[in-house]
């Protein structure tokens, strides 16, 4: 039997109280804050009076459950982000290091270099950094984004996008 079940909808809460109650510990992982309904309201604090606890996967949706639903501070567990910012400090690179990735990136000496690093899917970000680099208007800052492919056409979309903002030369995937 499984001692711990991970929902991913609040929803699925309803089906589970009805039909099995296997596990000991259930957790419901939000990436983006629940809508505002009474439906809602009601299965979310019913699920955290059977012991149920709520991880939040950024800040902001933990605040917003937190405001939208009355939640308290201890009933909102936030999961931290799994890259860890030490990983790419700057500082840590060798020079010769950085020498040969800005040589094999073409990025001219004293520009700027912005690392956006995750998965490439809509939420990413991606398209709002293009966004923004477009409008800065600099042809001294550069971008490069790490990431897989995590939705299909995704990265054809934002290479559509670089050249629809005029930043071939500035933006490069890794």
């Amino acid at each position: 039997q499984p001692t711990e079940i991970w929902l991913r909808d609040i929803s699925e809460w309803r089906f589970l109280r009805r039909h099995t109650m296997l596990a000991r510990h259930h957790r419901l992982l939000l990436e983006q804050p629940l809508p505002l309904r009474q439906a809602t309201h009601k299965l979310l604090h019913d699920f955290l009076a059977q012991d149920g606890a709520i991880v939040a996967t950024s800040a902001c949706v933990a605040q917003m459950l937190k405001r939208d639903f009355g939640l308290a501070e201890d009933q909102v567990q936030l999961l931290l982000p799994a890259v860890d910012p030490k990983l790419f400090d700057p500082t840590l690179i060798r020079p010769d290091r950085a020498l040969k990735l800005a040589n094999d990136w073409r990025v001219p000496e004293n520009a700027t270099l912005f690392l956006h690093v995750g998965d490439l899917r809509p939420d990413g970000g991606q398209i709002s950094l293009l966004h923004a680099l477009a409008q800065s208007g600099r042809r001294d800052v550069f971008a490069v984004i790490l990431g897989r492919d995590n939705a299909a056409g995704y990265h054809q979309k934002l290479l559509d996008a670089t050249h629809h903002y005029g930043l071939a030369g500035q933006v490069m995937f890794a």
